[in-house]
């Protein structure tokens, strides 16, 4: 019955959000190839998909979008002033923080169809030299309907009790009173929005390929050679209606304006077989595999790629293969062009709360004045404004790669590879990370970094409101900027044996992580660069160890196959090595998670000639997935890469006619 200060019970949004969207899919391919003659066989292939999904997420709400300024006399605050001790003489902003549990979830209903065509002829120009040429188009469109949003224009009015002039339709939301707020209420707040999308890929490429008639002296196998080129279009195109375009629902993060840009590529390339040695009894084949490509793009210019790889049967149980590759990618069409809008990063401000992590200097750094520090609001749900989106001016990012192993058959019925990899990748797409920016910010000073946060002028906070001009945000859009480098270990081993009338074939394949540096302030602070291999923290999620061991066991007309799926455990540490603190659940752990096992068993049945069934049931014992807290998860609480619904069976049948 009186005012209090002070925040209510957190709401919790996760029960509501769909932890598995629902999913109708229609799918339709076709293959055609015909021989004229030897040198014209075209062909044709054809796909087409069409997808019905709708996505649920927790209630809309007035997010503290709204500020409406009263009076103290405001019949509708009571005795709000008197409890808390306000000058009744001054005017008092109020933000309103409700979620809308009156009028139930916010639904996208998204349908989407794509289409691939290819048409081509391939044939043979001579008894050595052979030819490929082919067009391409294919096409992705979307519609996405948003349906229970609440529009940001009609908040005051309805907050207000529908004052002269308010909008038609306005039933006042009654904040003010315990249980005020009713259905109806509620449903003349909501709105929908409408967006629509498409991607388009149009190409026209061709190759020759055939044997040289020029040999190394000390091989006998002549050089083999293709020689390539081809052009491709890339577009993308987005429209919205008004209320989308105008940012003007509560929930939607800031305005969804149309958007449209391509960019196309002429590529010319060559890859030749160069045997360099054969016919010894210790070295009995070495060869090298070169290629080089030449690309235009049309937004960024030229650049180069190139390999040279190198292999060499050493004796008749091992063979040794390495290379060297420069690697290019051109960014894509939504790294490019989709909108640049304030959208939600999760994890924590350190300067919010009474307590905060950082000192006042460094708060400083991030635009916390003396009097704001310890009085900025930490946000609820760990989720803070980004300033996010497409780049029309990146440019393609690089990578060297170096790879070195070794493939041996001990026994006829072992095979072994190891391979060693490391890949540096320099000038890499994608953004430096709003935690990052807002971290080193705080750490450094750095003005490079400083510029980028944009704290609420009233109250400094990251997270109230979802405009540029009003609310708090760290700028994070795409750029050409920070290094990559992973260095790992690939293993395969499989094995085959005959048993019981049939056989079975065993194989392990893992994987294990050396190294994998993030690099994201290169030039800038050398002290934000670090490693993910062995680490689960706010930027990484990388065991040191994983592997999937499977066994088969074929005969006849049936085969069962038995599958362990092993996930290496992962330390809780921060960026900088220390150990992790905000993440309780994993502090309570003991400071990170331990391996998981999953262990699979399915069967495949030829019921009669033409009909195969096959059964299967994955994760048997029904492991749940890691829990975490809210800055790590991905979906409710939990993280990717494990199996997020437990046990799953599953059965299919295949006829063939």
């Amino acid at each position: 019955g009186s005012w209090a200060a002070g925040s209510p019970p957190p709401y919790n949004y996760a029960p509501i959000n769909h932890y598995q969207r629902p999913d109708e899919r229609w799918t339709l391919g076709s293959s055609v190839k015909y021989e004229v003659n030897s040198a014209f066989r075209p062909y044709l292939e054809t796909m087409f998909t069409n997808s019905n999904t709708s996505a649920q997420i927790a209630e809309s709400g007035t997010f503290f979008r709204n500020d409406p300024n009263f009076d103290c006399a405001d019949p509708l605050l009571g005795s709000l002033c008197a409890d808390l001790g306000l000058d009744p003489a001054e005017a008092v902003g109020i933000y309103v923080g409700k979620r809308n549990v009156e009028g139930g979830p916010r639904v996208s209903e998204i349908e989407s169809n794509s289409f691939r065509i290819v048409a081509g002829a391939e044939g043979d120009i001579t008894d050595n030299w052979a030819y490929n040429v082919s067009y391409l188009y294919g096409r992705n469109s979307s519609n996405e309907v948003s349906k229970n949003d609440f529009l940001v224009d009609r908040l005051d009015d309805a907050i207000r009790g529908c004052p002269p002039g308010a909008f038609t339709g306005c039933i006042p939301y009654d904040v003010w009173s315990f249980g005020g707020v009713t259905p109806e209420a509620a449903a003349a707040l909501a709105g929908v929005g409408v967006e629509r999308g498409a991607t388009a890929y149009t190409a026209f490429g061709g190759y020759v390929t055939g044997m040289t008639p020029f040999t190394v002296p000390t091989a006998s196998d002549p050089v083999s050679l293709v020689v390539g080129a081809n052009y491709g279009k890339d577009e993308y195109a987005v429209t919205s209606d008004v209320n989308m375009a105008a940012g003007a629902f509560t929930g939607l993060g800031g305005p969804r304006p149309p958007i449209e840009g391509d960019f196309d590529v002429t590529e010319v390339y060559f890859e030749a077989g160069i045997p360099l040695y054969q016919g010894g009894e210790i070295f009995q084949n070495v060869s090298t595999d070169i290629g080089y490509r030449y690309s235009d793009y049309s937004n960024s210019g030229g650049v180069n790629s190139y390999k040279i790889g190198l292999s060499a049967q050493v004796t008749d149980y091992v063979r040794l293969r390495g290379g060297f590759n420069r690697a290019v990618r051109a960014p894509s069409v939504a790294e490019l062009f989709s909108d640049q809008q304030i959208a939600l990063w999760s994890g924590v401000d350190p300067c919010s709360g009474a307590n905060p992590t950082f000192t006042q200097a460094q708060c400083a750094n991030s635009g916390v004045s003396a009097a704001q520090y310890g009085n900025v609001p930490s946000s609820p749900a760990n989720q803070y404004n980004q300033f996010a989106g497409g780049n029309p001016e990146l440019d393609p990012e690089e990578a060297d790669t170096y790879t070195l192993g070794f493939v041996a058959t001990p026994i006829d019925s072992v095979q072994v590879s190891l391979d060693y990899y490391d890949i540096e990748i320099t000038d890499r797409i994608g953004s430096i990370g709003a935690n990052t920016v807002l971290r080193f910010c705080g750490l450094t000073g750095d003005p490079f970094l400083c510029d980028k946060v944009n704290r609420n002028q009233t109250t400094a906070d990251l997270w109230r409101g979802s405009s540029l001009e009003t609310s708090g945000y760290v700028e994070n859009l795409n750029a050409n900027f920070g290094n990559l480098r992973w260095r790992g270990l690939d293993l395969v081993v499989q094995h085959r044996m005959d048993i019981l009338g049939g056989s079975l074939n065993t194989s392990l394949v893992g994987s294990y992580a050396l190294e994998q540096e993030v690099e994201p302030l290169p030039g800038v602070n050398p002290d934000a660069t670090y490693d993910c291999a062995g680490v689960i923290n706010i930027a990484c999620q990388t065991p040191d160890w994983r592997h999937t061991l499977r066994s088969t066991f074929s005969r006849d007309w049936y085969s069962v196959s038995a599958r362990w799926r092993h996930v290496g455990g992962m330390d809780y540490d921060n960026q900088d090595g220390t150990p992790g603190t905000v993440d309780k659940i994993l502090v309570n752990l003991g400071g990170g998670l331990g391996s998981y096992n999953y262990f699979d068993l399915s069967g495949s049945f030829d019921v009669i000639d033409n009909v195969n069934l096959t059964v299967g049931i994955n994760n048997i014992f029904d492991k749940e997935p890691p829990m975490v807290g809210g800055t790590l998860q991905l979906n409710a609480n939990s993280i990717g890469g494990y199996d997020q619904l437990g046990r799953f069976m599953f059965a299919n049948v295949n006829v063939r006619f």
